[in-house]
């Protein structure tokens, strides 16, 4: 298990009223200023909170950047992405420093205890929040979506319903259901876009039989995902270990 170095907090609640600037048409692409660590802010949402982490130099320059969402599993709060268990922000700092990964703005979402309504409730006002109030690209093409365990029928949801909102697709040790394969199939008969779409699973987790669960589900869409299984359980440790690779993955997406 990588070690990573304990997150920096700078909390800061933003309120989701008023207005910004509009986003540039421009990405930075590579961190152009001595920063090395990021800030993270509380976006309030009626009675639920989300976390942003801003990348380094977000201060520094005016460009706009593409954003992560991250949906946490049972048990979990957002704040777990940015725990020393984890520590997404961190993995995504040290990325962009190294220049492996382009500035990217993560977004950790609350989730409901269910996924009805999730979207409605929870990914429509945060991505509207979120463009309104911060510098981030509004394309979907610029937005990536991945949930861990029970984040995994939210996270399809947000992808599949509604709206193009998502160019890449994240499933991480997800749970599933019949239900929500039958939804999926209705939501996107109208739509044309079709997002790349990751599965990853440790080869000792319960929910790896749902790897085939899933693929069945996407073949009618078109939608054909990469799988990687490798070593771990369902677990803090398991997620810790995959982060960077799932970075690396969502940038190469919009490459």
């Amino acid at each position: 298990m990588k070690q990573l170095a304990a997150p920096v907090f700078a909390f800061a609640t933003v309120v989701v009223v008023g207005s910004c600037a509009v986003a540039p048409a421009t990405s930075p692409v590579s961190i152009d200023c001595d920063e090395t660590a990021g800030r993270t802010e509380e976006v309030a949402l009626d009675d639920l909170t989300a976390l942003v982490h801003l990348p380094p130099c977000y201060d520094a320059n005016d460009g706009a950047y593409p954003t992560i969402y991250l949906l946490h599993g049972a048990g979990m709060t957002p704040s777990s992405w940015v725990d020393p268990a984890i520590g997404a922000d961190v993995v995504a700092e040290q990325l962009m420093v190294n220049g492996e990964i382009a500035p990217v703005v993560l977004v950790l979402a609350p989730r409901s205890a269910a996924p009805d309504g999730f979207v409605e409730r929870v990914m429509e006002p945060l991505v509207e929040a979120i463009e309104r109030d911060y510098r981030v690209l509004d394309a979907p093409s610029s937005r990536a979506v991945g949930g861990f365990s029970a984040g995994g029928p939210a996270t399809a949801l947000s992808a599949f319903s509604g709206p193009a909102r998502f160019g890449a697709v994240g499933f991480f040790a997800t749970t599933w259901s019949d239900r929500i394969g039958e939804t999926l199939a209705e939501s996107m008969a109208e739509r044309s876009d079709r997002p790349a779409v990751r599965i990853d699973v440790g080869d000792r987790d319960r929910l790896q039989g749902n790897v085939e669960r899933i693929e069945r589900d996407l073949d009618p869409l078109g939608l054909v995902p990469e799988v990687t299984v490798v070593p771990g359980s369902h677990d803090f440790e398991f997620v810790a270990d995959r982060v960077d690779d799932w970075l690396i993955w969502f940038d190469d997406q919009r490459a």
